[in-house]
């Protein structure tokens, strides 16, 4: 169980370099986008219970409202945010 843990902890922590990256290589139109697109989801995580989300990843029907917990997780320990301002 704990490697299944920590291949998912380490996909959601690669996954959120990944989209920073991604992010960091688009102008300035084209970021504004994306981060309408990535809101909801990188919002979810900082409002969701993490005892709640933790079990989300197992659902069969993906909820906006809910994130699998180890990606929540990631997204706060990456200090994720979207911000509408250059600093972001």
């Amino acid at each position: 169980m704990d490697d299944e843990r920590t291949t998912r902890d380490v996909a959601a922590r690669t996954l959120i370099d990944k989209v920073k990256a991604f992010a960091a290589s688009l102008d300035d139109h084209e970021r504004s986008l994306f981060a309408a697109l990535l809101a909801p989801g990188i919002d979810a995580a900082w409002t969701a219970d993490l005892e709640e989300a933790e079990v989300a990843g197992f659902e069969l029907e993906w909820s906006p409202e809910r994130l699998p917990g180890h990606l929540t997780e990631a997204i706060r320990t990456a200090h994720l945010r979207i911000s509408t301002t250059d600093e972001g």
